[in-house]
């Protein structure tokens, strides 16, 4: 009987273990952000999107219509 439990026990742990880890997502800070976009959309956002505003979107906007824009959201 201990065993069983010990077994039952350890299978809990094991799940719960591997359950955290699905939960996370992974983050990347604001300059950090910025220093992908502009390696990977930088030519774009210049030829495309001169004069706008990094916040409210407005590269984003900008840069949908383009290929670098889902180069962008997949990092």
């Amino acid at each position: 009987m201990a065993i069983k439990v010990g077994v039952i026990g350890g299978a809990i742990l094991m799940a719960s273990l591997a359950l955290a880890n699905v939960g996370r997502a992974q983050t990347i800070s604001y300059a950090d952000a910025i220093t992908v976009l502009a390696k990977d959309c930088g030519a774009d956002i210049i030829k495309h999107c001169r004069g706008l505003d990094l916040g409210n979107n407005e590269i984003r906007n900008c840069l949908e219509p383009r290929k670098c824009a889902w180069r962008m959201l997949q990092h």
